[in-house]
């Protein structure tokens, strides 16, 4: 009884084996899968993500331009420095022509002592630096607003390069306005981190030079108003 079962189970596995491996043989004869070509991109996602590219890159554009044309600190610090010890009067008309540097917290301290119309030393000393400071700080919370917004053009053109590589658009062209843009944003983020060493410097260096112009008299008071 155990012999005619151990044949039995013998020859099912036999017949299992033949019926596998005509089943191997039959799909081995059976031609490739149809590849069907990939279908065209949507024009409106192709509109978006070139969209989302080029309106990045326009942000960062017009952020990158307030870092053009600007004077490096130690020729600005030459020329302030001179003006403040012959012609303070024009120094001031100078730094109120400019913002988003140091100048705006020299033009807020000769701005407020005028003000005051005084030339005691203690009292010039002590009024000049908080109007520099406020200035200061305003001019720090300008260049970061900048940047966020430059960061948010950044996180649209890599929003557009993503959606071109699961849409099926050719990335080529966003991946290169994607490079420009990021170098727009280190560019700005460089420029930053040197306006406000320029501010710090500015402090310690030429501060000091517009007290000792108006305690010393050069530097005339506005008339007070009528």
């Amino acid at each position: 009884m155990m012999l005619a079962l151990a044949l039995v189970l013998a020859c099912c596995a036999i017949e299992g084996a033949f019926a596998f491996a005509d089943d191997a043989a039959d799909t081995d004869d059976a031609p490739p899968p149809e590849v069907k070509p990939a279908p065209p991109p949507s024009m409106v996602k192709v509109l978006l993500a070139y969209s989302l590219a080029i309106g990045g890159l326009a942000v960062i554009a017009m952020g990158v331009v307030r870092t053009t044309g600007a004077v490096s600190y130690q020729q600005s610090r030459l020329m302030l420095t001179n003006m403040l010890r012959t012609n303070p009067n024009q120094a001031e008309q100078v730094v109120k022509s400019v913002s988003g540097n140091y100048f705006e917290g020299l033009a807020a301290a000769m701005k407020l002592i005028g003000m005051a119309g005084t030339r005691d030393p203690k009292t010039v000393q002590a009024t000049t630096p908080p109007a520099y400071d406020a200035a200061a700080v305003g001019i720090s919370m300008y260049w970061k607003g900048l940047l966020a917004k430059l960061k948010l053009g950044v996180m649209a053109m890599i929003g557009a390069v993503a959606l071109a590589m699961l849409s099926n658009i050719n990335p080529g062209i966003l991946i290169l306005l994607l490079v420009l843009g990021l170098a727009g944003y280190v560019r700005l983020h460089v420029y930053k981190a040197t306006i406000e060493r320029d501010v710090t410097r500015a402090r310690a260096e030429i501060l000091p030079e517009v007290d000792r112009a108006v305690i010393e008299g050069r530097f005339w008071f506005p008339p007070p108003p009528q």
